[in-house]
């Protein structure tokens, strides 16, 4: 097969780049769009548009008025409730003056920083990786944060910076990083899971050893200082709903299976994902292919924050957007002349869409177009839970061994008496 031309990879990206404008300028031109693409979660009560950014300029708001959001109703606030949110952010917020008045140029702002990360990360190479990348973009829990901008987004604009620093061939680059991840880790404890990033393409014990102390010491420290704020918020976390969250048990509550069950199930499905990692690692025939440094980090990047987000517990799907710095090597890895890391490649691309879709097709199916509202049909609900739930699972052990591929020299030069032999 002959490689694409500069003129159809210019074509495929202005395609990528129009389609997705496109259909979001498409969608924000009526509030009632956003019932097509993200059904119920579409909820004017909560403010539109970028309800999530709004409430938290609320809560800076109040915490300029001199409320103690953590333990008083901040009239400032939508809705008017006791904040459930770390206060890092807004307290930043609060401290460079922004307020809801200040809702619409944030939310575009990161929505816009976002897209552009995308666009720049995301080069499709044929109609088929076009259409892959499409399908994740323009998925519901993507668009959810582009209608909500909360503060995911903001952590996604600027941790994208962390794997270009790390590939940098500055003496900064490193520092600069840890910094970034650092900077970052108070807003949802969640990019603390970025340091992982250092073990990749080690050049020294010694440099990681410095790294993982320091890093270690940062989050011990941040810990200890807000410990109050997380015995005060940490009973007040949203629950979401199963049909738009994935991650830890939802899959055995899809099932109608007992709660006893649980977390017995869910260890044993550790387990299991732990053995297939395990054996990606010690086989001799399954090697890193060659690809681009920065594609690996962006795959680091994503599948660390997927992975700690799955297991510790459910989460709102808009989370899943953290894919997509992991599709550039991923599309890369389906041309693979390897078996073993093509098919693997394959079925982490299906079951990201089987994850990513089954709500959507939920929305569809239980909407009425007559009176605009939606109507559950427990069937569906059940039999599209269940697959999305179960594709899930799959996403992050296909995941987390293409993360083992990238990483298996760094780790066995870490345990140098293990090594992978042939029979």
């Amino acid at each position: 097969m002959h490689p694409p031309t500069q003129k159809k990879l210019n074509g495929l990206r202005i395609a990528l780049i129009t389609i997705t404008l496109a259909t979001i300028a498409l969608i924000y031109s009526s509030h009632e769009h956003w019932f097509y693409v993200i059904g119920p979660l579409h909820n004017l009560q909560l403010g539109y548009p970028f309800a999530d950014m709004m409430a938290r300029l609320g809560v800076a708001e109040g915490i300029t008025n001199g409320i103690d959001v953590n333990n008083e109703v901040n009239p400032y606030g939508n809705p008017h409730a006791l904040n459930n949110k770390p206060l890092y952010t807004v307290t930043i917020l609060s401290f460079l003056g922004l307020d809801k008045s200040h809702t619409i140029p944030m939310g575009v702002l990161f929505c816009a920083t976002y897209l552009l990360w995308n666009f720049w990360l995301l080069r499709p190479r044929s109609f088929i990786e076009l259409i892959i990348i499409l399908s994740i973009l323009l998925s519901p829990p993507a668009l959810t944060l582009i209608e909500r901008a909360n503060d995911d987004i903001i952590i996604y604009t600027f941790i994208c910076f962390v794997p270009l620093l790390l590939a940098s061939k500055s003496a900064w680059g490193k520092p600069l990083g840890w910094l970034v991840i650092s900077l970052l880790t108070p807003m949802k404890y969640y990019p603390a899971v970025i340091y992982s990033l250092f073990v990749h393409r080690l050049k020294s014990i010694k440099e990681l050893a410095i790294y993982t102390a320091v890093s270690a010491v940062f989050v011990s420290g941040l810990l200890w200082l807000i410990q109050d704020e997380l015995s005060n918020v940490s009973g007040r976390f949203p629950d979401p709903p199963n049909n738009c969250a994935f991650g830890k048990t939802l899959l055995f509550q899809a099932i109608d299976l007992e709660s006893s069950y649980h977390t017995p199930l869910f260890i044993f499905g550790i387990l299991v994902v732990g053995i297939c990692a395990l054996t990606t690692l010690l086989h001799p025939r399954i090697q890193k292919e060659e690809s681009k440094q920065e594609h690996e980090l962006y795959f680091l990047l994503g599948s660390s924050v997927l992975t700690f987000c799955f297991f510790l517990s459910g989460n709102w799907d808009y989370r899943l957007v953290f894919v997509i710095p992991t599709i550039p090597l991923m599309l890369q890895l389906l041309q693979s002349p390897h078996r073993f890391v093509k098919s693997t490649a394959a079925l982490y691309c299906i079951s990201i869409l089987l994850t990513a879709w089954p709500e959507y097709i939920y929305f569809w199916s239980v909407f009425n177009t007559i009176e605009l509202n939606w109507i559950i049909h427990l069937k569906t609900y059940q039999i599209f839970s269940i697959v999305e739930h179960s594709a899930s699972w799959v996403m992050i052990t296909t995941n987390i061994m293409l993360a083992t591929v990238i990483l298996k020299q760094d780790i066995l030069s870490l345990v140098p008496n293990i090594r992978p032999t042939s029979n």
